[in-house]
C-alpha cells in the first residue's frame, strides 16, 4: 500500500490490481533493495559498500576516514541558473598520508553507467572536481563504485 499511495503522489501510474495486492515492481536494473541497521539501500552493492566504510570509519585504529554521510544532494548551476540535481550514496573524508591531510570523497555506487549518470559526472567534475576554478564550491574528489 505504500507503494500505491507513493505512486499516486508522485504520478507513477500502476495497475488496480498491483495497487489492490500490494506487490512490488522489479526495479529496472534488477536492483534488490536492502536493509541494514533499518537503514534502507537501493541495492545489495550498496548495503556492502555502506558497511565497509561504516567498518573502516568505526574499527580502524588508524582513522582512515571521518564524517560519513549518506545520500547528500549536491546540485549544479550553469549561468547561474539550477540545471540538475544529484543525491550522491556517500560522503567521507579520507586522510592522504602523502599529503598529510582530508581529502573530501563523494562516492556513488552504480550498476550502469547511464546517459544521465555520464552526464551528472561531467558536471560534477566541472563545478566540484579538484581542478575545478570555481572558488564559491567545495572541491571534492568522485569517485564512482561498481
Amino acid at each position: 500500500m505504500a507503494r500505491a499511495r507513493k505512486a499516486l503522489t508522485t504520478g507513477d501510474a500502476i495497475s488496480i490490481e498491483e495497487y489492490q495486492s500490494g506487490t512490488k515492481r522489479k526495479h529496472k536494473f534488477n536492483a534488490t533493495r536492502t536493509f541494514v541497521n533499518h537503514i534502507g539501500f537501493d541495492s545489495k552493492r550498496e548495503s556492502e559498500r555502506y558497511i565497509e566504510l561504516l567498518t573502516v570509519q568505526t574499527h580502524s585504529s588508524a582513522q582512515l576516514i571521518r564524517n560519513l554521510q549518506m545520500q547528500r544532494t549536491f546540485e549544479f548551476f550553469t549561468c547561474g541558473c539550477k540545471v540538475e540535481r544529484w543525491r550522491i550514496d556517500f560522503c567521507y573524508e579520507e586522510w592522504n598520508r602523502r599529503e598529510n591531510c582530508w581529502n573530501r570523497i563523494a562516492e556513488d555506487v552504480t550498476g550502469f553507467l547511464t546517459a544521465r549518470k555520464t552526464r551528472l559526472i561531467r558536471l560534477f567534475e566541472e563545478q566540484y572536481g579538484l581542478d575545478n576554478n570555481y572558488t564559491d564550491f567545495e572541491k571534492w574528489d568522485l569517485r564512482i563504485s561498481k
